[in-house]
């Protein structure tokens, strides 16, 4: 009975153990460097991508494999239509050379030559167009192949700068609800100083209804801005792989930052060049569509000259799209570095009166101490600092956003 008793105790122990550690787990706080952890090892499309590379390289077997096949039919059917055109043209000429009495015959025997031709010159433009799209596809899977390590992490630097922004978002909301409930406590605040003011006649009831007008709407902002809140909050989570049902404690902090950094124009477009997937694609487009061409050469010439002009503007649309894109890649760098340049102008600024945030809220608070404000006045003056500060943390929100955006760049992603 004894034994039993223990053995009890010990069970509950675990349970109330097993209990605490998961409810501590489930409540464990983030900062963004946590959670971007947590993202890139949920990020399901991040997992998927190696098998997807495994899928790629059992494809490129089985298209090489089928390739070399291939290769014996392209040139059973290449010595087919060969003899083919041979024996068209012989009919030719001695249908051409033929007597009244054997032209029907010869007439008779070039239409049948030139049919067995028509189909043969079809059945090799299929098998060559076979091959062709073969070899595009293999270029194609090689190239896959090559850049899936890049492309992984090209994956990870973008869900990252995504989820800061997510965070920061979040964060200026929080801030702007805060505001909102200030000015609402400091409207309370002025309508029961109407109200009593009302009571001694010095007040009217317009006065009164403007102000309950404008709380009204403040709690409106207030309601929509926490709908909106609650959003962006379950929407981090999903990405985190949160359950509904768990809370998620966000560590709320935004690095210091000096607006020194350095960029160039120039140096940017550079590296996106350098770094750019999307352009070495392009790249590799166009010399995929070079082989094609030239293999049309060889496979068509003095036979189709339509595939060889279809391979020709094919070959002219891949080096004009790399064009294109070099040029809207230009404009995005441009309009992500001058705007970056608006937003450290303007964090520039900010600096200024965030130096002086202090010294103005000791000096407030003298001014009241000294009886020189109201406490109302006192309260609407520090919310008005409050607000300046809010401010300033949301100008280096912006700044450190576009900073990141222009790092992303110089990996070569326009996001």
């Amino acid at each position: 009975m004894y034994k039993r008793k223990i053995m009890l105790l010990i069970m509950i122990s675990i349970v109330i153990i097993a209990s605490t550690i998961t409810y501590a787990n489930n409540n464990d706080s983030y900062n963004l460097e946590k959670m971007t952890e947590k993202l890139i090892s949920e990020n399901l499309t991040i997992l998927k991508m190696d098998n997807d590379v495994e899928l790629m390289k059992l494809q490129y077997e089985d298209t090489l494999e089928s390739y070399e096949d291939l290769q014996d039919t392209v040139e059973r059917a290449k010595k087919s239509l060969e003899l083919e055109t041979i024996q068209k043209e012989q009919a030719w000429e001695r249908y051409k050379d033929a007597s009244s009495s054997e032209e029907p015959f010869r007439k008779a025997n070039y239409e049948m030559r030139s049919q067995i031709y028509e189909a043969t010159l079809d059945a090799y433009n299929s098998i060559v167009k076979q091959e062709l799209s073969m070899i595009e596809s293999m270029e194609q899977l090689k190239l896959q192949m090559e850049q899936s390590d890049r492309q992984k992490e090209v994956l990870r630097l973008k869900e990252s700068y995504n989820l800061q922004k997510s965070y920061y978002s979040l964060y200026i909301l929080k801030k702007d609800i805060e505001m909102l409930k200030g000015d609402i406590e400091n409207l309370n605040k002025q309508k029961k100083i109407e109200s009593t003011k009302f009571d001694l006649d010095m007040s009217t009831t317009e006065s009164i209804q403007n102000i309950s007008e404008n709380i009204i709407d403040m709690q409106l902002m207030i309601d929509m801005l926490e709908n909106q809140k609650e959003l962006s909050l379950e929407s981090i989570k999903t990405e985190l792989n949160i359950p509904v049902e768990e809370q998620l404690i966000i560590e709320w902090e935004i690095e210091e930052v000096e607006t020194d950094e350095e960029y160039s124009l120039i140096e940017l477009i550079s590296k996106f060049k350098e770094s750019s997937l999307e352009l070495k694609s392009l790249d590799k487009n166009i010399k995929i569509k070079q082989i094609i061409l030239d293999k049309s050469y060889e496979a068509y010439e003095d036979v189709n000259d339509n595939e060889i002009k279809v391979a020709q503007i094919e070959l002219e649309n891949a080096k004009i799209n790399k064009k294109v894109f070099e040029r809207n890649m230009e404009m995005g760098v441009k309009h992500a570095y001058y705007d970056f340049k608006a937003k450290e102008l303007n964090l520039t600024v900010k600096n200024v009166t965030e130096k002086d945030y202090t010294e103005n809220e000791k000096n407030l608070h003298l001014r009241y101490e000294q009886g020189v404000i109201s406490k109302i006045q006192y309260d609407m003056e520090l919310h008005q600092l409050k607000r300046d500060k809010a401010e300033y943390d949301k100008s280096k929100v912006e700044y450190l956003n576009a900073r990141r955006k222009l790092d992303l760049i110089k990996e070569g992603i326009m996001n």
